[in-house]
């Protein structure tokens, strides 16, 4: 997966296809902060945002002591919770813990506040900070968003990666955003981490939107099945490059899946040597496929 994104394309791919999910669900959005970071990479934040925090928060606890899976990127917050390295200090205040049905911890970050929520779902091999510049930006737009890191990865409850406990991990987030009063639900992922979005999108009743990049249509199970329920705006796109190229058949399997609808469904190839943000900024309607 291409991790280095241009932060303000692809924020433009997501809000032009969030409000078009979000606007018949959509209530006033908080007032926005100022946003000033241009660029965001996997390992490394670069945002000067000041954070969107939600007045309403109450104070989290911090989970257990356990033992992280990277040791070397991980680090503890003044309120104790294990977080990314790659996670500013200035957010310390939005980070949380996820606890999982199965028992395991999972480090989050909550931006924002209100009922019109986006999920963003990490790539398989990277990290919380794969989607936090967007997330940020999101959120001074008057999203609520939240961002977590699965199992095997970084400050995460040690363990192997396992995905086909993506599902697992993603119902987790979702369960803590709805605690949290979502009302208005868009769920979005790039890699392995679009493939659990498309399946959880499927179950879930306060779904407006689904956002796809470069995702495999069976990873940690089979994406094509679940994503023929899902009759709400789909959004899909990818990067050529991404596995050597062969990513684009994988999302061409999600695209086509018998039984969707298509009509409000977007699909785009972006040319050899331009990024998929770049190529896929501003989303249309698109009844066919399109390379």
């Amino acid at each position: 997966m291409t991790t280095t994104r241009t932060a303000g394309s692809l924020l433009a791919l997501l809000c032009a296809f969030a409000v078009t999910a979000c606007s018949a669900n959509a209530t006033a959005p908080d007032q926005p902060a100022q946003a000033t970071s241009a660029q965001q990479t996997s390992t490394q934040q670069t945002s000067t945002t000041a954070p969107a925090t939600s007045a309403k928060r109450s104070p989290a606890t911090p989970p257990p002591p356990y033992e992280v899976t990277v040791p070397e990127r991980t680090r503890k917050t003044a309120q104790g919770f294990p977080v990314n390295v790659c996670v500013p200090d200035r957010l310390d205040p939005q980070v949380l813990s996820l606890t999982t049905s199965d028992g395991f911890h999972l480090p989050a970050i909550e931006l924002g506040s209100g009922d019109r929520v986006i999920l963003l779902d990490h790539e398989s091999g990277y990290y919380i900070c794969s989607w936090l510049d967007t997330a940020e930006k999101l959120a001074a737009k008057g999203y609520h968003v939240l961002v977590f890191e699965y199992r095997g990865h970084g400050a995460a409850q040690k363990s192997s990666v396992d995905l086909d406990k993506f599902d697992t991990d993603t119902s987790a987030a979702l369960a803590e955003l709805h605690r949290r009063g979502a009302k208005s639900m868009l769920l979005g992922g790039a890699s392995c981490g679009g493939s659990s979005a498309a399946r959880l999108a499927a179950k879930e009743p306060q779904l407006v939107g689904l956002l796809i990049l470069s995702s495999p249509s069976k990873c940690g199970g089979d994406s094509v099945a679940a994503i023929r329920k899902v009759t709400e705006p789909a959004f899909f796109a990818v990067e050529p490059d991404d596995y050597s190229g062969n990513v684009i058949g994988e999302v061409q399997k999600l695209y086509e899946a018998p039984g969707r609808p298509r009509p409000t469904s977007t699909w785009r190839s972006c040319p050899a040597g331009r990024t998929a943000p770049t190529c896929c900024a501003t989303p249309k309607p698109r009844t066919g496929w399109k390379s």
